[in-house]
Protein backbone atom coordinates (compact mmCIF):
# COMPACT_ATOMS: atom_id res chain seq x y z
CA UNK A 1 0.00 0.00 0.00
CA UNK A 2 1.55 3.24 -0.62
CA UNK A 3 -0.56 5.14 1.86
CA UNK A 4 -0.99 3.75 5.20
CA UNK A 5 -3.36 4.67 8.12
CA UNK A 6 0.00 5.43 9.98
CA UNK A 7 0.98 8.17 7.06
CA UNK A 8 -2.14 9.41 7.50
CA UNK A 9 -2.60 10.09 11.20
CA UNK A 10 0.72 11.06 11.49
CA UNK A 11 -0.01 13.61 8.54
CA UNK A 12 -3.43 15.28 10.32
CA UNK A 13 -1.00 15.66 13.51
CA UNK A 14 0.96 17.99 11.77
CA UNK A 15 -2.34 19.83 9.93
CA UNK A 16 -3.39 20.11 13.84
CA UNK A 17 -0.19 21.30 14.78
CA UNK A 18 -0.45 24.28 12.63
CA UNK A 19 -4.01 25.07 13.21
CA UNK A 20 -3.24 25.16 17.26
CA UNK A 21 -0.50 27.86 16.50
CA UNK A 22 -2.24 29.51 14.01
CA UNK A 23 -5.00 30.29 16.76
CA UNK A 24 -2.87 30.68 19.70
CA UNK A 25 -0.97 33.75 17.64
CA UNK A 26 -4.32 35.55 17.31
CA UNK A 27 -4.38 34.73 13.26
CA UNK A 28 -8.35 34.17 13.18
CA UNK A 29 -8.78 37.77 13.99
CA UNK A 30 -6.98 39.05 10.70
CA UNK A 31 -8.66 41.31 8.20
CA UNK A 32 -12.97 40.40 8.74
CA UNK A 33 -12.09 37.92 11.68
CA UNK A 34 -11.59 40.99 14.40
CA UNK A 35 -15.55 42.20 13.30
CA UNK A 36 -17.09 39.05 13.44
CA UNK A 37 -15.41 37.90 16.70
CA UNK A 38 -16.37 41.18 18.92
CA UNK A 39 -20.20 41.00 17.53
CA UNK A 40 -20.25 37.04 18.66
CA UNK A 41 -19.27 38.18 21.99
CA UNK A 42 -21.20 40.92 21.81
CA UNK A 43 -24.36 39.52 21.30
CA UNK A 44 -23.26 35.93 22.53
CA UNK A 45 -24.73 34.79 19.37
CA UNK A 46 -22.03 33.13 16.47
CA UNK A 47 -21.88 36.03 14.12
CA UNK A 48 -23.28 34.84 10.14
CA UNK A 49 -24.03 36.65 7.26
CA UNK A 50 -27.53 36.49 5.63
CA UNK A 51 -27.59 32.73 4.14
CA UNK A 52 -23.97 31.98 5.31
CA UNK A 53 -25.26 29.59 7.91
CA UNK A 54 -22.46 27.59 8.81
CA UNK A 55 -20.92 29.90 11.33
CA UNK A 56 -24.05 29.82 13.24
CA UNK A 57 -23.25 26.58 13.84
CA UNK A 58 -19.54 26.39 14.75
CA UNK A 59 -19.09 29.37 16.77
CA UNK A 60 -21.24 28.41 19.83
CA UNK A 61 -18.25 27.42 21.88
CA UNK A 62 -16.60 30.01 21.41
CA UNK A 63 -19.97 31.64 22.84
CA UNK A 64 -20.27 29.55 26.02
CA UNK A 65 -16.27 29.61 26.42
CA UNK A 66 -16.33 33.39 26.69
CA UNK A 67 -18.96 33.31 29.85
CA UNK A 68 -16.49 31.63 31.98
CA UNK A 69 -13.23 33.31 30.82
CA UNK A 70 -11.93 36.54 29.36
CA UNK A 71 -8.36 34.68 27.72
CA UNK A 72 -8.31 35.55 24.62
CA UNK A 73 -5.95 32.64 23.95
CA UNK A 74 -8.67 30.18 24.65
CA UNK A 75 -11.63 32.63 23.15
CA UNK A 76 -9.28 32.15 19.87
CA UNK A 77 -8.84 28.61 19.84
CA UNK A 78 -12.41 28.57 20.04
CA UNK A 79 -12.84 31.00 17.39
CA UNK A 80 -10.55 29.48 15.06
CA UNK A 81 -9.80 25.98 15.52
CA UNK A 82 -13.34 24.89 13.75
CA UNK A 83 -11.77 26.92 10.35
CA UNK A 84 -8.03 25.71 10.78
CA UNK A 85 -8.95 22.02 12.00
CA UNK A 86 -10.53 21.53 8.66
CA UNK A 87 -7.64 20.57 6.49
CA UNK A 88 -7.39 17.68 9.13
CA UNK A 89 -10.73 17.33 9.47
CA UNK A 90 -10.97 16.97 5.63
CA UNK A 91 -8.14 14.46 4.92
CA UNK A 92 -9.15 11.76 7.31
CA UNK A 93 -12.48 11.88 6.01
CA UNK A 94 -11.55 11.87 2.84
CA UNK A 95 -8.50 9.01 3.72
CA UNK A 96 -12.05 7.11 5.36
CA UNK A 97 -13.51 6.90 2.13
CA UNK A 98 -10.92 5.71 -0.04
CA UNK A 99 -8.89 3.52 2.11
CA UNK A 100 -10.44 0.32 1.12
CA UNK A 101 -11.17 0.88 -2.40
CA UNK A 102 -8.28 3.28 -3.62
CA UNK A 103 -5.84 4.47 -0.95
CA UNK A 104 -3.50 5.88 -3.42
CA UNK A 105 -6.21 8.53 -4.05
CA UNK A 106 -5.94 10.48 -0.21
CA UNK A 107 -2.34 12.09 -1.85
CA UNK A 108 -4.87 14.42 -3.60
CA UNK A 109 -6.77 15.11 -0.81
CA UNK A 110 -3.78 16.13 1.01
CA UNK A 111 -2.67 18.34 -1.89
CA UNK A 112 -6.13 19.98 -2.23
CA UNK A 113 -6.09 20.33 1.76
CA UNK A 114 -2.77 22.34 1.49
CA UNK A 115 -1.60 23.54 -2.05
CA UNK A 116 -4.17 24.41 -2.86
CA UNK A 117 -5.59 26.38 0.04
CA UNK A 118 -2.27 27.83 1.49
CA UNK A 119 -2.23 31.05 -0.83
CA UNK A 120 -5.44 32.62 1.07
CA UNK A 121 -5.55 30.08 4.32
CA UNK A 122 -4.43 33.26 6.48
CA UNK A 123 -7.26 34.58 5.64
CA UNK A 124 -8.25 31.89 8.27
CA UNK A 125 -12.39 32.65 8.16
CA UNK A 126 -12.91 32.93 4.72
CA UNK A 127 -15.80 30.74 3.46
CA UNK A 128 -14.49 30.00 0.38
CA UNK A 129 -11.20 28.59 1.46
CA UNK A 130 -13.39 26.40 4.25
CA UNK A 131 -15.36 25.11 1.65
CA UNK A 132 -12.84 23.84 -0.75
CA UNK A 133 -10.98 22.12 1.86
CA UNK A 134 -14.37 20.22 3.05
CA UNK A 135 -14.86 19.81 -0.22
CA UNK A 136 -12.09 16.93 -0.66
CA UNK A 137 -13.82 13.99 0.70
CA UNK A 138 -16.98 14.68 -1.15
CA UNK A 139 -15.41 14.64 -4.29
CA UNK A 140 -13.04 11.64 -3.47
CA UNK A 141 -16.58 9.73 -2.95
CA UNK A 142 -17.41 10.10 -6.68
CA UNK A 143 -14.99 7.35 -7.42
CA UNK A 144 -15.81 4.30 -5.03
CA UNK A 145 -17.70 2.71 -3.27
CA UNK A 146 -19.95 4.12 -0.07
CA UNK A 147 -21.14 2.87 2.98
CA UNK A 148 -23.92 3.85 5.01
CA UNK A 149 -22.01 5.99 7.23
CA UNK A 150 -20.05 6.96 4.45
CA UNK A 151 -23.09 7.94 2.11
CA UNK A 152 -24.17 9.86 5.33
CA UNK A 153 -20.98 11.85 5.96
CA UNK A 154 -20.53 12.47 2.23
CA UNK A 155 -24.26 14.30 2.69
CA UNK A 156 -23.05 16.00 5.45
CA UNK A 157 -20.50 17.50 3.76
CA UNK A 158 -22.59 18.46 1.22
CA UNK A 159 -24.41 20.51 3.15
CA UNK A 160 -22.03 22.67 4.17
CA UNK A 161 -21.41 23.62 0.08
CA UNK A 162 -24.77 25.47 0.04
CA UNK A 163 -22.81 28.39 2.48
CA UNK A 164 -21.71 30.05 -0.48
CA UNK A 165 -21.68 30.42 -4.16
CA UNK A 166 -18.47 28.62 -4.70
CA UNK A 167 -20.32 25.64 -3.84
CA UNK A 168 -22.03 25.70 -7.03
CA UNK A 169 -18.89 25.25 -8.72
CA UNK A 170 -17.21 22.63 -6.48
CA UNK A 171 -20.80 20.40 -6.74
CA UNK A 172 -20.95 20.99 -10.67
CA UNK A 173 -17.29 19.61 -10.58
CA UNK A 174 -18.03 16.27 -8.27
CA UNK A 175 -21.80 15.69 -10.95
CA UNK A 176 -19.39 15.88 -13.93
CA UNK A 177 -16.91 13.67 -12.02
CA UNK A 178 -18.78 11.07 -11.63
CA UNK A 179 -21.03 10.72 -14.71
CA UNK A 180 -18.13 10.62 -16.71
CA UNK A 181 -16.75 8.07 -14.49
CA UNK A 182 -19.83 6.20 -15.20
CA UNK A 183 -19.60 6.93 -18.80
CA UNK A 184 -15.55 5.63 -18.84
CA UNK A 185 -16.49 2.89 -16.06
CA UNK A 186 -19.74 1.26 -17.85
CA UNK A 187 -19.77 -1.53 -14.93
CA UNK A 188 -19.72 1.00 -12.64
CA UNK A 189 -22.55 3.09 -13.38
CA UNK A 190 -25.11 1.02 -11.00
CA UNK A 191 -22.81 1.59 -8.12
CA UNK A 192 -22.39 5.59 -8.40
CA UNK A 193 -26.32 6.16 -9.17
CA UNK A 194 -26.21 7.35 -5.56
CA UNK A 195 -23.23 9.32 -5.83
CA UNK A 196 -24.41 11.08 -8.97
CA UNK A 197 -28.38 11.63 -7.46
CA UNK A 198 -26.83 13.55 -4.41
CA UNK A 199 -24.53 15.76 -6.67
CA UNK A 200 -27.14 16.32 -8.75
CA UNK A 201 -29.74 17.33 -5.94
CA UNK A 202 -27.03 19.65 -3.75
CA UNK A 203 -26.20 21.32 -7.21
CA UNK A 204 -30.12 21.77 -7.70
CA UNK A 205 -30.24 23.02 -4.18
CA UNK A 206 -27.28 25.78 -4.07
CA UNK A 207 -28.36 26.87 -7.64
CA UNK A 208 -31.32 27.80 -6.47
CA UNK A 209 -30.32 29.23 -3.20
CA UNK A 210 -28.04 31.39 -5.62
CA UNK A 211 -30.17 32.57 -7.21
CA UNK A 212 -32.68 33.56 -4.94
CA UNK A 213 -30.05 35.88 -2.69
CA UNK A 214 -29.03 37.16 -6.34
CA UNK A 215 -32.56 38.63 -7.04
CA UNK A 216 -33.33 41.82 -4.88
CA UNK A 217 -36.97 41.18 -5.34
CA UNK A 218 -37.06 37.49 -4.58
CA UNK A 219 -34.14 37.90 -1.66
CA UNK A 220 -35.83 40.75 0.67
CA UNK A 221 -33.17 41.94 3.76
CA UNK A 222 -31.24 38.45 2.66
CA UNK A 223 -30.04 40.01 -0.93
CA UNK A 224 -26.51 39.82 -1.41
CA UNK A 225 -25.23 43.04 -2.41
CA UNK A 226 -21.61 42.53 -1.62
CA UNK A 227 -21.38 39.44 -3.60
CA UNK A 228 -23.20 41.18 -6.70
CA UNK A 229 -20.92 44.06 -6.39
CA UNK A 230 -17.78 41.55 -6.59
CA UNK A 231 -19.12 39.14 -9.55
CA UNK A 232 -17.22 41.44 -12.08
CA UNK A 233 -14.18 40.78 -14.82
CA UNK A 234 -12.57 43.98 -13.41
CA UNK A 235 -12.89 43.05 -9.69
CA UNK A 236 -11.66 39.22 -10.60
CA UNK A 237 -8.56 40.27 -12.39
CA UNK A 238 -7.49 42.78 -9.60
CA UNK A 239 -8.05 40.23 -7.08
CA UNK A 240 -5.94 38.18 -9.46
CA UNK A 241 -3.38 40.28 -9.52
CA UNK A 242 -3.25 40.91 -5.62
CA UNK A 243 -3.15 37.62 -4.79
CA UNK A 244 -0.34 36.59 -6.98
CA UNK A 245 2.52 36.71 -4.79
CA UNK A 246 2.00 32.64 -3.59
CA UNK A 247 1.58 31.46 -7.21
CA UNK A 248 5.08 30.92 -8.36
CA UNK A 249 4.99 28.13 -5.40
CA UNK A 250 1.60 27.16 -6.10
CA UNK A 251 2.66 26.43 -10.28
CA UNK A 252 5.26 24.50 -8.79
CA UNK A 253 3.14 22.15 -6.63
CA UNK A 254 1.23 21.60 -9.88
CA UNK A 255 4.41 20.51 -11.20
CA UNK A 256 5.10 17.95 -8.25
CA UNK A 257 1.44 16.69 -9.01
CA UNK A 258 2.19 16.05 -12.48
CA UNK A 259 5.13 13.80 -11.73
CA UNK A 260 2.98 11.46 -9.50
CA UNK A 261 0.51 11.22 -12.25
CA UNK A 262 2.90 10.54 -15.10
CA UNK A 263 4.88 8.66 -12.81
CA UNK A 264 7.77 10.59 -12.58
CA UNK A 265 10.83 9.92 -10.73
CA UNK A 266 11.20 10.48 -6.78
CA UNK A 267 13.89 12.90 -6.82
CA UNK A 268 12.21 15.40 -9.31
CA UNK A 269 8.77 15.48 -6.26
CA UNK A 270 11.68 16.38 -3.46
CA UNK A 271 12.85 19.04 -6.46
CA UNK A 272 9.66 20.85 -6.94
CA UNK A 273 8.21 20.79 -3.48
CA UNK A 274 11.32 21.26 -2.03
CA UNK A 275 11.40 25.03 -4.42
CA UNK A 276 8.01 25.25 -3.74
CA UNK A 277 8.39 25.18 0.27
CA UNK A 278 11.67 28.12 -0.09
CA UNK A 279 9.20 30.58 -2.36
CA UNK A 280 6.22 30.32 -0.46
CA UNK A 281 8.51 30.79 2.94
CA UNK A 282 10.07 33.72 0.96
CA UNK A 283 6.55 35.10 0.54
CA UNK A 284 5.57 34.45 4.16
CA UNK A 285 8.46 36.21 5.88
CA UNK A 286 7.14 39.37 4.08
CA UNK A 287 3.56 40.64 5.66
CA UNK A 288 3.73 43.29 2.88
CA UNK A 289 3.60 40.71 0.04
CA UNK A 290 0.55 38.09 1.10
CA UNK A 291 -1.30 40.98 2.58
CA UNK A 292 -2.80 39.88 -1.00
CA UNK A 293 -4.01 36.47 0.41
CA UNK A 294 -6.84 38.30 1.12
CA UNK A 295 -7.91 38.18 -2.46
CA UNK A 296 -7.32 34.38 -3.28
CA UNK A 297 -10.18 33.30 -1.55
CA UNK A 298 -12.16 34.26 -5.67
CA UNK A 299 -9.53 32.07 -7.12
CA UNK A 300 -9.03 29.09 -5.12
CA UNK A 301 -11.36 27.23 -7.39
CA UNK A 302 -10.13 27.26 -10.52
CA UNK A 303 -6.32 27.20 -8.67
CA UNK A 304 -7.23 24.21 -7.67
CA UNK A 305 -8.52 22.68 -10.62
CA UNK A 306 -4.90 20.74 -11.43
CA UNK A 307 -5.39 18.85 -8.40
CA UNK A 308 -8.90 18.09 -9.15
CA UNK A 309 -7.92 16.75 -12.79
CA UNK A 310 -4.79 14.44 -11.25
CA UNK A 311 -7.55 12.75 -8.86
CA UNK A 312 -10.06 12.30 -11.79
CA UNK A 313 -6.99 11.39 -14.07
CA UNK A 314 -6.30 8.36 -11.55
CA UNK A 315 -9.57 7.80 -10.46
CA UNK A 316 -10.76 6.66 -13.80
CA UNK A 317 -7.96 4.46 -15.15
CA UNK A 318 -7.35 0.91 -13.68
CA UNK A 319 -5.54 0.18 -10.50
CA UNK A 320 -1.88 1.22 -11.08
CA UNK A 321 1.37 -0.25 -9.26
CA UNK A 322 1.82 1.66 -5.99
CA UNK A 323 4.17 4.11 -5.33
CA UNK A 324 5.45 3.35 -1.91
CA UNK A 325 6.36 7.65 -1.34
CA UNK A 326 2.98 8.74 -1.76
CA UNK A 327 2.29 8.93 2.18
CA UNK A 328 5.77 10.29 2.63
CA UNK A 329 4.46 12.88 0.05
CA UNK A 330 1.38 13.55 2.27
CA UNK A 331 3.34 14.28 5.30
CA UNK A 332 5.93 16.55 3.22
CA UNK A 333 3.21 18.56 2.24
CA UNK A 334 1.84 18.69 5.41
CA UNK A 335 4.98 20.12 6.78
CA UNK A 336 5.15 22.91 4.05
CA UNK A 337 1.90 24.27 4.74
CA UNK A 338 2.48 24.12 8.51
CA UNK A 339 5.59 26.00 8.51
CA UNK A 340 4.41 28.46 6.07
CA UNK A 341 1.18 29.22 7.72
CA UNK A 342 2.99 29.11 10.75
CA UNK A 343 5.26 31.99 9.58
CA UNK A 344 2.66 33.86 9.22
CA UNK A 345 0.81 33.22 12.53
CA UNK A 346 4.16 34.45 13.69
CA UNK A 347 4.05 37.91 11.93
CA UNK A 348 0.75 38.64 12.25
CA UNK A 349 1.65 38.09 16.00
CA UNK A 350 4.28 40.64 16.00
CA UNK A 351 2.33 43.15 13.72
CA UNK A 352 -0.53 43.03 16.37
CA UNK A 353 1.98 43.14 19.66
CA UNK A 354 3.41 46.49 17.77
CA UNK A 355 0.03 48.36 17.26
CA UNK A 356 -1.10 47.27 20.85
CA UNK A 357 1.96 48.64 22.38
CA UNK A 358 1.33 51.37 20.17
CA UNK A 359 -1.90 51.87 21.30
CA UNK A 360 -1.80 51.37 24.99
CA UNK A 361 1.42 53.81 25.14
CA UNK A 362 -1.04 56.35 23.95
CA UNK A 363 -2.16 58.71 26.45
CA UNK A 364 -5.43 59.54 24.48
CA UNK A 365 -8.00 57.08 24.89
CA UNK A 366 -8.90 58.05 21.14
CA UNK A 367 -6.15 56.57 18.70
CA UNK A 368 -5.87 56.67 15.01
CA UNK A 369 -3.96 55.27 12.18
CA UNK A 370 -1.70 58.17 12.43
CA UNK A 371 -0.55 57.49 15.89
CA UNK A 372 0.79 54.11 14.11
CA UNK A 373 1.57 55.38 10.64
CA UNK A 374 4.13 52.02 9.66
CA UNK A 375 1.36 50.27 9.78
CA UNK A 376 -0.38 51.43 6.42
CA UNK A 377 0.43 48.43 3.67
CA UNK A 378 0.55 45.93 6.47
CA UNK A 379 -2.25 43.21 7.24
CA UNK A 380 -3.09 45.72 10.03
CA UNK A 381 -4.54 48.36 7.05
CA UNK A 382 -7.95 46.96 7.16
CA UNK A 383 -10.94 48.41 7.90
CA UNK A 384 -10.83 45.10 11.12
CA UNK A 385 -8.20 46.98 13.02
CA UNK A 386 -11.07 48.67 14.90
CA UNK A 387 -12.26 45.64 16.16
CA UNK A 388 -8.70 44.00 16.88
CA UNK A 389 -7.90 46.41 18.83
CA UNK A 390 -11.62 45.90 21.19
CA UNK A 391 -10.97 42.21 21.31
CA UNK A 392 -7.25 42.63 22.13
CA UNK A 393 -8.14 44.98 24.98
CA UNK A 394 -11.19 42.94 26.37
CA UNK A 395 -14.72 43.53 28.20
CA UNK A 396 -14.13 47.18 29.26
CA UNK A 397 -11.53 48.61 26.28
CA UNK A 398 -8.96 51.67 27.52
CA UNK A 399 -8.90 52.68 23.71
CA UNK A 400 -10.82 53.31 20.88
CA UNK A 401 -8.72 53.01 17.22
CA UNK A 402 -10.93 55.18 15.02
CA UNK A 403 -9.48 53.50 11.65
CA UNK A 404 -11.45 56.27 9.49
CA UNK A 405 -13.08 59.44 10.36
CA UNK A 406 -16.39 58.08 9.58
CA UNK A 407 -15.72 56.06 13.51
CA UNK A 408 -14.06 59.19 14.71
CA UNK A 409 -17.00 60.90 13.99
CA UNK A 410 -19.27 58.51 15.45
CA UNK A 411 -17.75 58.73 18.47
CA UNK A 412 -17.25 62.22 19.07
CA UNK A 413 -21.53 62.14 18.09
CA UNK A 414 -24.53 63.33 20.02
CA UNK A 415 -25.10 60.66 21.74
CA UNK A 416 -21.82 58.68 21.09
CA UNK A 417 -21.96 55.47 18.91
CA UNK A 418 -19.24 52.74 18.78
CA UNK A 419 -18.64 51.86 14.75
CA UNK A 420 -16.93 48.42 14.55
CA UNK A 421 -16.27 50.08 11.38
CA UNK A 422 -18.12 53.24 9.41
CA UNK A 423 -21.49 51.34 8.33
CA UNK A 424 -21.75 49.25 11.49
CA UNK A 425 -22.33 51.06 14.62
CA UNK A 426 -23.45 49.95 18.05
CA UNK A 427 -24.33 51.84 21.48
CA UNK A 428 -21.30 51.85 24.12
CA UNK A 429 -22.92 49.92 26.83
CA UNK A 430 -22.32 46.27 26.77
CA UNK A 431 -23.61 43.72 25.97
CA UNK A 432 -25.47 40.63 27.99
CA UNK A 433 -22.31 39.19 28.94
CA UNK A 434 -20.24 42.38 29.63
CA UNK A 435 -18.72 42.29 26.20
CA UNK A 436 -17.80 45.90 25.21
CA UNK A 437 -18.41 48.28 27.85
CA UNK A 438 -17.23 51.75 26.07
CA UNK A 439 -18.74 54.05 29.01
CA UNK A 440 -15.97 54.01 31.17
CA UNK A 441 -13.97 55.63 27.76
CA UNK A 442 -16.40 58.00 27.08
CA UNK A 443 -16.18 59.29 30.78
CA UNK A 444 -12.69 60.14 29.81
CA UNK A 445 -13.28 61.53 26.62
CA UNK A 446 -16.00 64.07 28.22
CA UNK A 447 -13.74 64.70 31.35
CA UNK A 448 -10.25 65.52 28.92
CA UNK A 449 -13.17 67.98 26.94
CA UNK A 450 -13.90 69.56 30.09
CA UNK A 451 -10.90 70.21 31.72
CA UNK A 452 -9.37 71.76 28.46
CA UNK A 453 -12.61 74.09 27.87
CA UNK A 454 -14.16 74.75 31.37
CA UNK A 455 -17.28 76.45 31.91
CA UNK A 456 -17.27 80.48 32.96
CA UNK A 457 -18.37 80.82 36.56
CA UNK A 458 -21.04 83.01 34.99
CA UNK A 459 -22.13 80.30 32.81
CA UNK A 460 -22.39 77.72 35.19
CA UNK A 461 -26.16 77.01 36.08
CA UNK A 462 -28.07 77.99 39.17
CA UNK A 463 -29.20 75.61 41.29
Amino acid sequence: MSISDRHVKWTCLVLACAAVLASVCGLPLIWDGAYQFVLTLRDQHPFFYLTRFHTALLWWPCVWVSRFTENLTVLMLAYGLPFLAAPAASLWAGWRIVRRHRPELAVWAAFGVTAAALPGQVFVINDSIWQQTLFWPLFLAMFVPLSRAGKCAVALLAIFQLVHQVGVLLLALALLAAMVSAKIQPHRRRELRWQIAMAGVFLFLAVAKTAWISIPGWAGAMFDSYAAQQATWHEAVRMLSHSSGALPGLALMWGAAGVIVFRGRARWLVVLIGLGAVMWTAWAVQPRIWVGAIDYRRWVVPFALPFYACAFSEAVRPRILPQPWRGRVCLALAAVYAFVLGIQSLEWRREVRHLMTAVQKNAQPLVTPADAPWMRGTPLDHWGATALVMAAEGKTPRHYFAYDEACRAALLADPPQIALWSLHHVPPDPGRAGYYDYRPLLQQLKNERESKHPIAEGERPRL
